[in-house]
């Protein structure tokens, strides 16, 4: 191992926390509350400065903090995972965690070529280190253990920084047990309610849909993900009889529709075009989607500098067909973003392109980055998937961790070998296999850093 891979983790003494809460219990402010707890955790490792140039360092602080009382009730709020940039020889070393779940079909092999990515970045960049932990948690896990994940896995993914994902689903396991029991609970537990899709068609591309370019396809949808129509509410009775009957309702709450619509407006108001397209289907779903018409005009009240549109899912479907050049930010609820999503990847070139973010925008927790496409039980172990939305959504991964200029690197070298059109996999018309696709876009990657 080398010195300068070394990373530790510093826990700060009990005795240290008994000080901090006569501090914290006067603050009112989380940041405060960082200030004090970033001085103590200098105060402590100070004495260690002069070995600064051999190792890189990582803390993580985590002080379960009584707060004042506000309203007559205690309040505790526990400050995750605060990582420590120390600053060596006059650059900055930034260092993320981030667990690995390859998944099942395609997914590890799509995996391989994403970290890959990752290497190369640590390695042209020289600043940056991902310590990438790998979960066997897949549907084979499931054949083994009668469970998707361990009892505490959610436990265990909390303290990452950061959740890649590869894909999930394999034949001898319903797909409603390889979702509800791994994806679902992640993006619900981590308040990842933001399933952020781009709709972009790459250079080197072309639409199959005639006379569309790429000015014309270029949008991103927002997607509401953690309640709507895939709520877990509902039930079924009198099964194996003539009156057996289903029921699954849909959760719109208040709270979750103003937050998924402001980030959209708010995403809105950084893009070009300052426009804003909501989906809804209010002409027949006669509560939710009148609800969810309302929040999304409130809301565009706040933001007079955005045109607002709202369209029936079923016309919205048919405009990504023939009039795609209008959308910018496109918000949707649960199920007709993943239906609006889906589309938009095949007019782009397919699902084998398509990347997509589940993010917690508070950063409470970690967000998770994976391709939309499945696990294509079909060609798994022929070597031939395309690891292009495995990749992109690393992209996507690098604009959440406020580092646009890496993103831009790996977005572009995609788009480079694209171009070039040496290296393509089967779906794109190519003869190039998964590994031979990664290596290219990972070699370009260090044409762009060099």
């Amino acid at each position: 191992m080398n010195a300068t891979d070394f990373s530790i983790g510093i826990c700060v003494p009990e005795f240290m926390n008994a000080a901090l809460c006569v501090y914290k219990i006067v603050l009112f402010d989380k940041v405060l509350q960082r200030f004090v707890a970033t001085l103590c955790f200098i105060c402590l490792v100070w004495p260690f400065y002069p070995f600064f140039h051999l190792v890189e360092w990582k803390a993580f602080l985590a002080f379960d903090t009584i707060l004042s009382f506000w309203h007559g009730t205690c309040k505790i709020f526990r400050v995750n995972c605060l990582n420590i940039s120390v600053i060596i020889g006059g650059s900055r070393l930034l260092h993320y965690s981030i667990a690995v779940i390859p998944g099942d079909g395609i997914g590890p092999e799509v995996m391989n070529e994403g970290l890959k990515v990752l290497k190369a970045i640590e390695e042209s960049h020289g600043g940056i280190r991902f310590a990438c932990d790998e979960k066997p948690w897949n549907c084979e896990y499931y054949l083994k253990n009668g469970r998707m994940m361990p009892e505490n896995g959610l436990d265990v993914l909390k303290d990452y920084d950061l959740i890649l994902l590869g894909a999930i689903g394999a034949p001898g396991v319903p797909d409603h047990i390889s979702v509800w029991e791994l994806i679902l609970p992640i993006r619900r537990a981590f308040q990842q309610y933001v399933n952020l899709r781009p709709v972009k068609l790459l250079r080197g591309l072309e639409s199959p849909l005639r006379y569309k370019g790429h000015d014309d396809l270029d949008f991103v949808v927002v997607r509401e993900n953690t309640e709507g129509e895939y709520s877990n509410m509902g039930g079924r009775m009198h099964q194996g009889t003539p009156f057996e009957m289903a029921v699954q309702n849909n959760v719109f709450t208040r709270y979750g529709t103003e937050r998924i619509i402001k980030y959209a407006y708010n995403l809105a108001e950084k893009r070009p075009k300052k426009r804003l397209t909501a989906a809804t289907k209010s002409n027949g779903i006669n509560h939710s989607m009148p609800f969810w018409d309302e929040i999304v005009k409130e809301v565009g009240r706040e933001h007079a500098g955005i045109e607002t549109n709202l369209y029936h899912i079923d016309a919205l479907a048919a405009y990504f067909i023939t009039r795609p050049e209008e959308f910018d930010v496109v918000v949707a609820s649960n199920l007709f973003g993943d239906i609006l999503t889906d589309l938009g990847a095949a007019v782009v070139g397919g699902l084998g392109l398509a990347p997509s973010a589940n993010i917690n925008p508070e950063r409470e927790f970690p967000s998770m980055f994976e391709p939309i496409h499945g696990s294509a039980p079909d060609i798994a172990g022929k070597g031939i998937a395309n690891p292009i939305a495995q990749i992109w959504s690393l992209s996507m991964m690098m604009d959440h961790l406020g580092l646009p200029e890496i993103g831009k690197v790996i977005l572009d070298s995609i788009e480079q070998v694209l171009i070039d059109g040496k290296v393509q996999t089967p779906d794109l018309g190519g003869k190039a296999t998964t590994k031979e696709l990664g290596d290219e876009i990972v070699s370009q990657i260090y044409k762009a850093t060099r």
